[in-house]
């Protein structure tokens, strides 16, 4: 530099340093915009992963809840219709003896009818066995 006049290699010069501190700075100015960002994103991913976490196991609540509900629902269900057919087995059990009984009377009536005539028949047959054996023994004699 002479006489305050600037060269065109002084002003080379100057332009080159100060290109040298624009890309400096302009490359840390990067690092730490890199920097924040990948922090950002990372921070917005463990909210997210937080907040997924917490809305699955919230949904797992919820269903598990709604299953029990479910199976709680279904085994009162199954608890009335036994009894519903307990008490349809009982009735027709009911019905079943009242019409055995029915049924059973009569047979009873008739079979003491008979077993009365079988013993009637039953005295006749001895005594014409004893008839039939006095005549052998006359006969024999």
């Amino acid at each position: 530099m002479a006489d305050g006049i600037l060269t065109r290699a002084d002003l080379e010069a100057v332009l080159q340093s100060m290109e040298q501190r624009l890309t400096a700075k302009i490359e840390a100015t990067e690092a730490k915009l890199e920097q924040r960002l990948v922090e950002s994103i990372q921070a917005t991913e463990a909210k997210l992963e937080q907040r997924l976490v917490e809305s699955i196991q919230a949904t797992e609540a919820k269903l598990e809840q709604r299953l029990v509900e479910s199976i709680q629902a279904t085994e009162a269900k199954l608890e009335a219709l036994e009894q519903r057919l307990a008490e349809r087995i009982t009735d027709t059990e009911t019905k079943l003896l009242t019409a055995f009984h029915g049924w059973a009377r009569p047979t009873e009536v008739r079979i003491r009818g008979i077993s009365t005539l079988v013993q009637g028949f039953d005295e006749r047959l001895a005594l014409l066995e004893e008839r039939v054996s006095e005549l052998e023994r006359r006969r024999i004699a």
